[in-house]
């Protein structure tokens, strides 16, 4: 994906699943908040087990 191809439209939403908003956080923001996903998908383990109780 390009940086010409980010949809800015919120109309765009359901369709596209995200919507970019520029000028919201500061470069430094960004680079904090990826630092932590990076750090997420570092310690994600590679297989997760997910387990379903029914209720009812």
């Amino acid at each position: 994906m390009t940086m010409n191809n980010l949809v800015e439209s919120a109309d765009e939403y359901s369709s596209a699943g995200y919507c970019v908003f520029r000028d919201v956080l500061t470069p430094d923001e960004i680079s904090n908040v990826r630092a932590n996903l990076d750090e997420l998908i570092r310690d994600m383990p590679e297989k997760m087990t997910v387990c379903k109780h029914g209720h009812g």
